[in-house]
């Protein structure tokens, strides 16, 4: 398995909390009366009629029956794939490689996924083969489809193409090692250091407690220790993350360099 896959995985556990109550599509039969037909190069697929991935997204469920709701790519990356794809199309935009029509409907429609309102709409588990290339393709078609919605077109007609539109060359050697990038840089300014901060509050709270209470040491006998002294020390643990890690401006500027368009070196060197 990629190293991003698997880095991803391991930040499953820790997003399982965000995840909302949706079942993964492929974990029952879907009602004939509730589809659409997704085409793509390898043919045609059935997907739930009221979700807007497309036909890669459904080959990828039916191929990894596996994991569950409980092991779905973790929201944070959900949402830093809305991020990233909203950035390109402004790019491309901006450098006449995308109508600006079509580009603004992708950008709105990636916007959607990036605030988490399409979170329902990525079922993918972390298991997955290559690169995280299923979880591009979700993304792609997501965005593709409901960018399709918003210009009042037909879900699945391609008039804004996953691939032509919303991918537009990218690689998913490039874009999942970016939106892991944005997840964590999102995740650690947002999240980490203001529950470290918290922590480190209510240590330095509970330090001016001065019950007694029963502590372990080397000779394996107990010893009386303060609560305000067993405090100090959780305070101080909290504390030093806090002033040696770097400011959470910097924190994300280090980890927002991100990747588009550089891992893949042999497209350029083979030319």
């Amino acid at each position: 398995m990629h190293p991003a896959v698997m880095l991803a995985a391991k930040a499953a556990a820790a997003s399982r909390s965000l995840l909302p109550a949706v079942a993964v599509a492929g974990s029952r039969a879907l009602s004939s009366a509730a589809v659409r037909v997704e085409k793509d190069t390898m043919g045609s697929l059935e997907v739930p009629a009221d979700r807007y991935w497309g036909a890669q997204t459904q080959r990828s469920i039916q191929n990894f029956k596996i994991g569950g709701a409980r092991e779905r790519m973790p929201i944070p990356v959900i949402r830093a794939f809305g991020e990233l794809k909203r950035a390109a199309a402004k790019v491309n935009m901006a450098q006449g490689v995308l109508d600006s029509k079509i580009g603004g409907a992708v950008v709105s429609a990636a916007t959607e996924v990036a605030e988490g309102k399409l979170d329902d709409h990525f079922p993918l588990v972390i298991w997955q083969t290559g690169s995280g290339t299923q979880s591009n393709m979700n993304a792609n078609e997501v965005i593709a489809n409901r960018a399709i919605e918003l210009l009042g077109g037909q879900l699945g007609s391609k008039l804004v193409h996953p691939n032509d539109h919303v991918n537009k060359g990218q690689s998913s050697n490039d874009t999942f090692p970016s939106v892991m990038h944005i997840a964590s840089a999102t995740e650690v300014h947002h999240t980490l250091l203001p529950q470290l901060q918290q922590l480190h509050v209510s240590a330095d709270a509970a330090g001016r407690c001065h019950r007694w209470r029963g502590g372990l040491v080397v000779s394996a006998q107990l010893a009386a220790v303060t609560a305000a002294r067993d405090s100090s020390s959780c305070c101080w643990v909290c504390h030093e993350p806090l002033c040696s890690l770097p400011s959470p401006a910097r924190a994300a500027q280090m980890l927002c360099f991100c990747s588009c368009g550089v891992t893949r070196i042999d497209k350029h060197v083979s030319q």
